[in-house]
């Protein structure tokens, strides 16, 4: 019952103008995450996750198959990092994605990204094939902040 009063909250916020949308997701008001998970694929593609606190300015990484570094790695996000995420989620109009961008080819990587509020998942998104292309920025922004901080992925 709580994450649809969450949802229903957030989707009548939103539909009431970009401040009440930004005062939200604000990381000062509320806990804002942001996580991207990349999945295997049949061949050596990089499988990992990495959590956003935009809260906290704590990023969590999680090598977990043929990454340069396997196992938890955590650093700090700079005060523009968390700017940058936050613009991210607007450039691309995270909210109203579809759920999934998927088709019948299955030797390519997926990418699962999620928008969190104060503990509840307000919108995932499952990203294999044919997303569009604000939503690959997107996705390769928060590879970039993890390169930044713990060098190359692979």
């Amino acid at each position: 019952m709580r994450p649809l009063l969450l949802l229903s909250s957030f989707l009548i916020v939103l539909g009431c103008g970009s401040k009440k949308y930004a005062k939200l997701l604000d990381p000062t008001t509320n806990t804002v995450e942001v996580s991207l998970d990349r999945s295997p694929c049949y061949g050596t593609c990089p499988v990992y996750s990495v959590n956003f606190n935009l809260s906290t300015k704590e990023a969590r990484f999680k090598g977990l198959k043929f990454t340069r570094l396997s196992g938890e790695r955590t650093f700090t996000l700079t005060n523009e990092e968390v700017s940058s995420i936050l613009d991210g989620l607007k450039n691309c109009d995270y909210l109203s994605l579809s759920d999934s961008y998927d088709g019948a080819i299955s030797d390519i990587p997926s990418c699962s990204t999620a928008l969190i509020v104060n503990g509840e998942k307000l919108k995932g998104v499952y990203n294999r094939f044919e997303g569009p292309d604000a939503l690959l920025i997107f996705e390769t922004h928060l590879d970039n902040i993890v390169i930044t901080h713990l060098g190359s992925i692979k």
